[in-house]
């Protein structure tokens, strides 16, 4: 009897101890960062070679444009979008695509963290 015992206690602490890992493990699983947003699933979609139009029809409008001529006297368009992710600490990616003569030739991201800026409004008398 003093061993059917023993064996009963084992199972249970055993039990105990699988339901604490796994209750620790929901507890501080992170979530994925880039499954979640919506952003990322599209920018998956950009592929080089792509033509300026194909990108705006997956991305729509890019928060900020820039074009230049580089020494080759190619023509060089660079798309910005901006996407905010919170993960423990809130922060931005930036993607940068990059086209010569209409076409995707680059997909450059850049994160930075969101800084606590304290504004002090100071009023004048």
């Amino acid at each position: 009897m003093t061993q059917n015992s023993n064996f009963k206690s084992a199972g249970i602490r055993l039990i105990l101890i699988a339901f604490l890992c796994v209750s620790i493990s929901a507890v501080y699983a992170k979530p994925p960062l880039f499954d979640t947003n919506p952003l990322y699933a599209k920018i998956e979609l950009i592929k080089p070679g792509m033509s300026k139009q194909e990108v705006k029809s997956i991305l729509r409008q890019p928060y900020k444009l820039s074009f230049y001529t580089n020494d080759k006297q190619e023509f060089v368009e660079e798309l910005y979008y901006k996407s905010v992710y919170i993960y423990y600490e809130n922060f931005y990616v930036t993607y940068r695509i990059v086209l010569i003569n209409d076409k995707v030739t680059a997909l450059l991201q850049e994160e930075n963290l969101y800084k606590d800026q304290k504004i002090e409004v100071v009023k004048k008398e």
